[in-house]
């Protein structure tokens, strides 16, 4: 109730508030004081200090907030507040919102200035520094308290946090007003305080150290990642001023939270620790804290880690960028004729300027950073207010594109270089040309004005850079040694030095007094677009058309670090004004901002230094020989990637290379017109062979080795003996240059293909054309014949693949998928493969006899020159002009017919007794019972809870009993479908069940680590077998029923006495988890089956190993005997079904057909056919000798989650994350099913290893990306919160 006195008050507040502005602010101080005395000053001075710490944290509150929220910073309660709140009503209020609002600045203002006259009785003012020092501590202690891992409890690392149920409600829900005011303001309240204690100087330490991670978790869900980088940054200069030994850990912080909040890994939070941290560098401070903290995150093996910061996506290619004076922005000019600045540390889009009519070519800030200056394809130069985006000036005067705009150090001038040649001096103020500078004989690529502004550098397509004179325009000096445009100039920051890039691909440093070359720096492979000096002039940036960005060291001239990631040129580079950081502009319609602080040296493999144009297996396939651009020959370890030999010899480009038949020899064919033939042994030149008039395209040897046939850019093919170096044939026939030659098996014919578009086939003994084959639209890169020499392929500019009829030239096969141009193709050794290499930088392997695609190999970032198989056709290489060697797992698995019944994974399998149904237990926690002569659903069966983990019939197929991911196990009824009995005892998933062979027990394997023995009758637990020290995954009966064998995820085989319990033998030698154990029928054998890969036969009795049967590509998970025990079937996370002579421990038969992970087999009765169950949802029944499909199992699908949980860590280690594929284009690591397991930054895919590849070449380490231990999906956060992280 508002009383007389208080409506005088509200009255005389009013009146007085109106005059502020008139100075008379003594009697308005006056009237707050005696408001606020009468609020404190008549209470003790507990109370006094408490309503005034109330009012006071009102008042200095970073934004109004509730009394709730008061209450908790100030340590007081909500009455206290409310009090407060109540008795200065005349100057405060709560507002609908709840929050607490001021009717006047003046009254804050009041309190938490210095007061204007003496306090009479007490002093209601209020020490800012010492307040926000008080809320600092207060906001840590709050974060301290509330933060955690996965605050809102996110389901899943797949998920989309746009995608997550009632995300909003949770995050109100976990992260409430309080944490989150101190989520968001404590930095800004520390950042105020002037003088801080000890205790508060630590703050930012244990901050990174205890809650930076959960601190990103919430300001990413929140969407204020903008607000939590400015923080950061603001903070910087604090941390520098107050506790310097701190600035470097905060600092790599800094540039941490910009690397995840600028990527797209930031689209789900989980992936802030399974990919960004996973990606740090693993000897940085941030990583060393927290990775050991965080263990099941993937495990990444990368040379350049960390390096690229942020990528900021545009709508069209960016020609230049500038970084404005407080290092805070950016400007960027794009090719649709707009410019626009961008906030530095968050990515985010600031302003947009309009007004150009055509590309802008060049950017630049004003020295004080409040112009923008810009010149464009429209032939004129605009200056823009850089807050405003208001066009201040536009400045016409050149007569054709304006390439370079800078301004003057005073701000006062610009300087333009244009296509007519002329060089522009502008004044600022008026818009008018001072000086027009002219003597360049070509455009103008490049200008800028010296530290001191009297000078202006210009570098011009006429080769030449010139030094003018700013004020008479007069020229000054001209330097002269590139050999091509020099395309970008800089004087270096004490205008001793001049930089220039140049299209010859070199950067030279200038003595700028003299003219003198100081330093030439080569490296780049391509045009060299711009470069500019760090601000200490100690280092060179430079940006090239080889899509990389270089920082050289300017008195040595080495690299220093080199930044990969752009997919096209890369047009302008800049340092940061404190140099720590490089932006980046492309045409790849990005700019990229990369930590410029060299870190760990980088470990550099030599390489080629240019494009790798050519790549052949020994015949062995122990080396392989690589010619390239560089004019080398390099032959290489195929296992290792060492190199063995380099070849010198050749003074231009090596187009092509070969093995002799007994691999003791390399030809090569080069643009120097010669062929040579080398020792590839010794790496001595052994023939020069000469002939040519234009540069050698192809070479190849005659099977026998004794003759040579090379292709040129002439127009013909050439026969040589190989041991004279004589010419024995000459060809002639082509229109056009020959691209590609080889010779038949027989080395009777020689085929060659050529830009003239034909294929044409010769006798290699009278040089005669048998054959010309015609069919393509464009020129022919590559020819080969097929192994018997019946048919002939080819690969042309039209993007298609070709298989021709040798003999009667007709056209078989038209392959088509490759989206550009096919530069190399070849047959596998028993030719029903093919695989071909394009300029659309990837490998495809195609079926020879059905023309279909098998598989399609990504992972080059530039165009395949050459691809050929290995001698045993297991492996492919590639050569690519991203100069790497790559080479690939050929093994596919040839597509077979897709039997569907579940709508999850099929977990496990088995015949019935008779072999007339086929049972199986599948994620979906149902059990299906099917006919197997139909493949018609006969029952389906519901009970568990959770996934089907295994499933087995009774011996006289009455019965059936299942284990679950539910802990239980069930005996049903086959007649009717019911629940006959429910065992419980297990603790954890059961995964392995079977009965005994007299059916009267049940023998079950648990992640409890426990192995069951139960009364199938009455459901007593008869035996708990204990010995095993991991998850047990498989247990089996032996035939008499007196022993149970059982494999664990311990690695090891344990045989237990059925009767007593008691361990019989412990089997060792597998060197990783035993997913499958079954006994021969006969139970002399034992066999078992691994993640090691392998299948191993063990003597029951003696516990020797008798055999180990090798040759799945990945792990093991089932393995089963045939009823006679002459043979062993296997299912594997390779996607295919082995079946295996025991006695031999040969192969007999590999069975392909299913898309993903098989994960259980097993043997009819009457041994004839195979049942086996996948991860791709489907049941296949083979014919055992054959190998052929012989049933397709339908059932009536029910709607099932597709997102099931995964609860094993083994399993989640094999299912999708040994078979992911990489985007090249957005980071993501995909598994087959489509989720997104992992994101990596652009400079770790170039070299990444997927599960196609086998070795990579190239001048950076390859990335390694292991998921060994950590784990995805629904089981991230379940298996971090079990370590109390």
């Amino acid at each position: 109730m508002v009383t007389a006195n208080d409506a005088a008050l509200i009255e005389q507040v009013e009146a007085l508030q109106g005059i502020v502005d008139l100075s008379d602010r003594l009697q308005l101080e006056g009237l707050y004081s005696h408001i606020v005395r009468n609020v404190v000053s008549h209470y003790k001075n507990s109370v006094q200090t408490s309503r005034l710490q109330a009012l006071h944290t009102i008042l200095c509150a970073m934004h109004p907030i509730s009394d709730t929220v008061v209450a908790q910073l100030a340590k007081t309660t909500v009455d206290v507040v409310a009090t407060v709140l109540k008795k200065l009503h005349a100057v405060m209020y709560k507002a609908h919102d709840g929050m607490i609002y001021t009717y006047h600045a003046s009254f804050a203002d009041y309190i938490c200035q210095v007061p204007t006259a003496p306090e009479t009785e007490f002093d209601p003012h209020c020490n800012i520094g010492l307040l926000h020092a008080f809320l600092a501590n207060r906001c840590y202690e709050i974060m301290e308290e509330h933060l955690c891992f996965n605050i809102c409890g996110l389901e899943s690392s797949f998920v989309k946090d746009t995608d997550v149920p009632k995300l909003q409600e949770r995050i109100d829900y976990n992260i409430d007003n309080l944490l989150k005011y101190a989520v968001l303001n404590w930095m800004t309240h520390l950042n105020s305080t002037s003088d801080p204690k000890e205790a508060l100087q630590n703050k930012p330490k244990w901050f990174v150290e205890k809650l930076l991670l959960y601190w990103m978790e919430v300001v990413n869900l929140l969407n204020a990642k903008r607000e939590g980088m400015q923080m950061l940054d603001m903070l910087t200069v604090w941390i520098a001023k107050c506790t310097p030994n701190t600035l470097g850990l905060w600092e790599e912080a800094l540039k941490f939270c910009q690397f995840f909040f600028s990527g797209s890994a930031s689209l789900y939070t989980p992936h802030l620790y399974v990919s960004a941290l996973s990606c740090w560098n693993p000897k940085s401070e941030i990583a060393k804290i927290w990775q050991p903290q965080i263990p099941f995150i993937p495990k990444i093996t990368a040379t350049y880690m960390s390096s690229h910061l942020m990528t900021i996506q545009t709508s069209s290619p960016v020609y230049e960028i500038a970084i404005s004076p407080d290092g805070k922005q950016v400007v960027s000019g794009s090719e649709n004729a707009s410019v626009h600045i961008w906030d530095a540390l968050t990515g985010d889009l600031v302003k947009e300027f309009k007004g150009h009519t055509n590309s802008v070519w060049s950017v630049a800030f004003s020295p004080d950073g409040k112009q923008v200056v810009s010149g464009s394809h429209d032939k004129s130069v605009c200056i823009w207010d850089a807050l405003t985006g208001e066009l201040v000036k536009k400045l016409k005067g050149h007569t054709n594109s304006v390439r370079s705009v800078a301004f003057s150090p005073d701000g006062k001038q610009v300087v333009s270089g244009s296509n007519d040649k002329s060089v522009h001096i502008w004044d600022v103020l008026t818009g008018g040309l001072i000086k027009e500078l002219k003597g360049h004989t070509n455009f103008v690529q490049s200008v800028a004005f010296s530290p001191d502004g009297k000078q202006v550098v210009s570098g011009s397509s006429d080769k030449s850079v010139w030094i003018w004179d700013a004020l008479t325009g007069d020229l000054v000096k001209e330097f002269k040694g590139h050999t091509a445009w020099v395309l970008s100039v800089a004087f270096s920051p004490d205008g001793k030095q001049v930089v220039s890039g140049s299209s010859d691909k070199s950067v030279c440093i200038w003595n700028a007094s003299t003219g003198e070359l100081v330093k030439e720096l080569k490296g780049h492979t391509n045009f060299v677009w711009s470069v500019a000096f760090s601000p200490d002039g100690k280092q060179v940036v430079s940006g090239s058309n080889d899509k990389s960005v270089h920082i050289w060291d300017v008195l040595t001239g080495d690299l220093i670090n080199e930044f990969k990631g752009h997919t096209n040129y890369v047009l302008s580079v800049a340092f940061s004004p404190d140099g720590k950081q490089v932006v980046s502009g492309s045409s790849d319609k990005s700019v990229r901002i990369w930590d410029a602080l060299p870190g760990d040296p980088a470990k550099k493999f030599k390489v080629h230094t240019d494009e790798v144009m050519s790549v052949a297996f020994s015949p062995d396939g122990k080396h392989i020989v690589s010619g390239s651009s560089d004019r080398s020959v390099w032959i290489w370890d195929a296992l290792s990637g060492d190199l063995v030999k380099e070849l010198k010899g050749h003074t231009n480009s090596v187009w092509s290379v070969a093995f002799s038949l007994d691999g003791k020899q390399v030809v090569s064919g080069s643009s120097d017109k010669s062929v040579r033939i080398w020792d590839a042994l010794t790496g001595d030149p052994i023939k020069k062979l000469k002939g040519h008039t234009d540069g050698v395209m192809s070479v190849a040897f005659s099977p026998g080795g004794k003759q040579v046939v090379s292709g040129s850019g002439d127009k013909s093919v050439q026969i040589w003996d190989a041991l004279t170096g004589g010419r024995l044939k000459k060809l002639k026939g082509h229109k056009d240059e020959v691209m590609s030659v080889a010779f038949s098996q027989d080395g009777k014919q020689v085929a060659s293909g050529s830009s003239d578009k034909s294929v044409h086939i010769w006798d290699a003994l009278t040089g005669d054309l048998v054959k010309e084959l015609k069919g393509h639209t464009n020129s022919v890169w590559s020819v080969a014949f097929s192994p018997d020499g019946k048919q002939m392929l080819s690969g042309s500019d039209d993007t298609s693949v070709h298989i021709w009829d040798a003999l009667t030239g007709e056209l078989v096969k038209e392959l088509k998928g490759h989206n550009n141009s096919v530069w190399s193709v070849a047959f596998s050794p028993n030719g029903k493969q093919v695989v071909s290499g394009s300029s659309d930088k990837s490998v495809w392997i195609w079926d020879a006899l059905t023309g279909d695609p098998i598989k399609k190999l990504k992972g080059h970032t530039d165009g395949v020159m050459s691809v050929a198989f290995s001698p045993d056709g297991k492996q492919v290489v590639s050569g690519s002009s991203d100069k790497s060697v790559c080479i690939w797992d050929a093994l596919t698995g040839e597509p077979g017919k897709e039997l569907k019944g579940h709508t999850n994974s099929v977990w496990s399998v088995a015949f019935s007794p008779d072999g007339k149904q086929v049972v199986s237990g599948s994620s979906d926690k149902l059990v299906r019972i099917w006919d197997a002569l139909t493949g018609d659903l006969v029952k389906e069966l519901k009970g568990h809870t959770d996934l089907v983990l295994s499933v087995a019939f009774s011996p006289d197929g009455k019965q059936m009993v299942s284990g679950s991911n539910d802990n239980l196990v069930h005996i049903w009824d086959v007649l009717t479908g019911d629940v006959i009995k429910e065992l419980k005892g297990h603790t954890n998933f059961v995964q392995s069940v079977a009965f005994s062979p007299d059916g009267n027990q049940v023998v079950s394997g648990s992640g409890d680590k426990s192995v069951c023995i139960w009364d199938a009758v009455m459901g007593d637990l008869v035996k708990e077998l204990k010995g095993h020290t991991a998850w047990v995954l498989s247990v089996a009966f032996s035939p008499d029923g007196k022993q149970v064998v059982s494999g664990s995820n311990d690695q090891s085989v344990h045989i237990w006495d059925a009767l007593t319990g008691g361990p019989v033998k412990k089997l060792k030698g597998h060197t990783d988890g035993v997913l499958s154990v079954a006994f021969s029928p006969n139970g002399k054998q034992a066999v078992s089956g691994s993640s090691d890969k392998s299948v191993r036969i063990w003597n029951a009795l003696t516990g020797d190993l008798d055999k180990e049967l090798k040759g799945h590509t990945n792990s093991v998970w089932s393995v089963a005997f045939s009823p006679d025990g002459k043979q062993v079937v296997s299912g594997s996370n390779d996607m295919s079904v082995h079946i295996w002579d025991v006695f031999t421990g040969d192969l007999i038969k590999e069975l392909k057909g299913h898309t993903n992970s098989v994960w259980s087999v097993a043997f009819s009765p009457d041994g004839q056919q195979v049942v086996s169950g996948s991860r791709d949802t489907s049941l296949r029944i083979w014919d055992a000798l054959s190998g052929d499909f012989s049933k397709e199992l339908k059932g009536q699908f029910l709607a099932g989650s597709q997102d099931q949980l995964i609860i094993l860590k083994t399993i989640e280690r094999t299912l999708d994350v040994n078979l992911w594929s990489l985007n090249h284009h957005t980071g993501w690591i995909c598994s087959q099913s489509g989720h997104l397991l992992l994101w990596l930054p652009e400079q770790m895919r170039s070299t990444v290893y997927t599960p196609s590849t086998r070795l990579i070449i190239s001048s950076q380490a390859p990335t390694h990306v292991a998921f060994d231990s950590q784990c995805l999906g629904t089981s991230w956060a379940k298996i971090f919160l079990k370590l109390n992280i």
